[in-house]
């Protein structure tokens, strides 16, 4: 198991070509990993009018 961040790390970006997260350069966790951990927490928001998903331990 990776180092778990315990600060907000960005693991996907919103693409609107593809309707979807998709992982974001250099991401050390999963969108699925990140989805079903009870170790992690998840968040959307938006950074500069891109749509970010990020994580870091509970």
């Amino acid at each position: 198991m990776p180092n778990l961040p315990k600060t907000w790390k960005t693991i996907a970006l919103y693409s609107d070509a593809e309707g979807k997260y998709v992982p974001a350069p250099g991401a050390r966790i999963s969108l699925t990993r990140a989805a079903l951990s009870d170790d992690l927490q998840t968040r959307e928001m938006s950074i500069s009018g891109r749509k970010v998903m990020q994580v870091r331990v509970k």
